[in-house]
């Protein structure tokens, strides 16, 4: 055999003489036990990410953030619709349980009158992505409805009503409420000038409170035996979404992810209590220090405002309700990294 040189390539590494026969077997099977360790690491390390990802959900639902919302001066703030900009919209004045004088706009820390010029009184109840507003004024007689883009006025009665609240807006300025006739609460659906009612079949009355980018409405009816449900409408279809334990529900906001707010009692005319519905899970929200808690509007961020009092007193304050943010992107992010080592090391180790 000639001298090997430096031009000489090996078609196959040499053995060592400790890497034969039986050694070579040893040498096998420490390397799969190795393998199948670090397998299972991986496994376990992933299932443990997964799990911390579940847990930190569930520590974000029990810990929520409140912020009252109180106009300066006034005895009485409502918040009812939040935007994707974190404007509200809501009302101020006096008057629990009833209307309150004046509505406003928050933005920015600063809050803005809004008045119907000539109107006994203004409610703000709705504001949208474009800052349109919709809202509830009276004229001295009777209700009507409104929808205020750019400083233009549009009136919303429906055809016949004696009296019109209207509460929902969404990005595409469609509209919905309620409406009374002949002596019976009626949902509406408003959109380019055109008016739709809406009733849940075997109801003797129905409210419409909010709608999405979607078109998805919440609202809640009563039934023959005047006990009151919550409901979805989407795509045509009535869902009854009642909260366990409850004897009156009521759905009254909806966001883009189809996450819901709205309030529940657990004893005729008793406390009232806020609730978010989110991926079929219910979870009560009331503010810290108060006996009633009412929640109305929901963005895309998942910020909820409503209103909290005490029923022996005469006030209440706007509430504003966030979810601190834990930075779960990290935690998907890691478990997502080690799902993917694991499934490579697998193949290869069932390719060996």
């Amino acid at each position: 055999m000639p001298p090997l040189d430096s031009r000489t390539t090996f078609l196959h590494e040499p053995k060592p003489p400790w890497r034969s026969g039986a050694a070579e077997r040893v040498w096998k099977k420490i390397q799969k036990d190795l393998t199948v360790a670090g397998l299972s690491l991986l496994v376990v390390a992933t299932i443990a990410v997964f799990l911390l990802m579940g847990l930190s959900a569930k520590a974000l639902a029990d810990n929520f953030s409140f912020e009252p919302i109180v106009v300066p001066g006034q005895t009485d703030t409502v918040a009812f619709g939040i935007n994707n900009l974190g404007q509200i919209a809501g009302e101020y004045g006096c008057c629990v349980g009833g209307f309150a004088n004046h509505g406003f706009v928050l933005s920015g820390g600063s809050f803005t009158t809004v008045d119907i010029p000539g109107a006994t009184f203004t409610n703000a109840t709705g504001i949208n992505n474009a800052g349109q507003l919709a809202g509830t004024y009276g004229d001295g007689n009777t209700n009507h409805g409104f929808f205020l883009s750019n400083s233009t006025l549009t009136t919303i009665t429906p055809p016949g009503a004696t009296l019109t609240n209207v509460f929902g807006l969404n990005t595409a300025g469609q509209v919905v409420g309620e409406y009374f006739l002949g002596g019976v609460d009626h949902g509406f659906f408003y959109s380019g000038g055109g008016y739709t009612t809406i009733d849940v079949a075997g109801s003797n009355a129905t409210t419409l409170r909010g709608i999405n980018t979607a078109g998805q409405i919440v609202g809640f009816y009563s039934d023959a035996q005047n006990v009151t449900h919550g409901f979805t409408l989407s795509g045509g279809a009535v869902t009854t979404i009642d909260v366990p334990g409850s004897v009156s529900t009521y759905l009254t906001g909806i966001n883009s992810q189809g996450d819901v707010v709205g309030t529940y009692q657990l004893v005729t005319n008793g406390p009232s209590n806020g609730f978010c519905l989110s991926n079929g899970v219910f979870t009560t929200i009331n503010m810290p220090g108060f006996t009633n808690t009412a929640l109305f509007g929901i963005n895309d961020a998942g910020t909820i405002v409503g209103q909290a009092y005490n029923a022996s007193q005469f006030e209440s304050e706007g509430v504003l309700v966030s979810v601190p943010d834990s930075s779960p992107g990290i935690w998907t992010f890691t478990g997502t990294v080690l799902a993917g080592l694991a499934i490579y090391h697998w193949r290869r180790f069932r390719s060996s």
